[in-house]
């Protein structure tokens, strides 16, 4: 009878397993299976018009090995630029894995849309490999009679 953490073998069991010379298993390191890749835009950040003072999330789904770095640019009205989210209070910006394999996902929330917060957002996707990018531009929608207005002006 066998005690607790025993296991018994039948006579050929133990014949076959006591007949077979013992190899120690090499570990091997594993091989790398996937080819590096540059980073491609799976999901683009798209244009967007909305009312002044309204929230606006832009995202964009980036796909590479090696998995890569996703970041975030804003070039202003003005023709400056700067990445995000620098010292705007009013925008966030979030990164995570997936939602594949070799994916992340990035996005840029604007709390506030106003003048200062309007112009060219742009994703970039960057690892060993390469670099990647993908533009929306971000405006403030004009309310109908102020449309009106322009239009009367011309």
């Amino acid at each position: 009878m066998a005690t607790p953490g025993q296991c018994l073998l039948s006579a050929h069991q133990q014949k076959k397993f006591n007949s077979r010379p013992h190899t120690p298993t090499r570990l091997t390191p594993p091989t790398l299976s996937t080819p590096p890749t540059a980073p491609v835009i799976v999901s683009a950040p798209e244009d967007a018009e909305r009312p002044e003072g309204s929230i606006l999330v832009l995202d964009c789904e980036v796909k590479g090995y090696p998995v890569p770095d996703v970041t975030w640019e804003l070039n202003l009205e003005d023709g400056s630029s700067f990445k995000l989210p620098g010292d705007m209070s009013s925008l966030a910006v979030q990164v995570r894995g997936g939602p594949e394999k070799f994916m992340a996902t990035g996005w840029v929330q604007i709390m506030r849309i106003k003048k200062d917060t309007v112009g060219t957002y742009s994703c970039v996707a960057t690892n060993s490999e390469g670099e990647a990018r993908a533009a929306a531009k971000v405006q403030i929608r004009r309310a109908a009679n102020e449309k009106e207005e322009s239009l009367n002006m011309v």
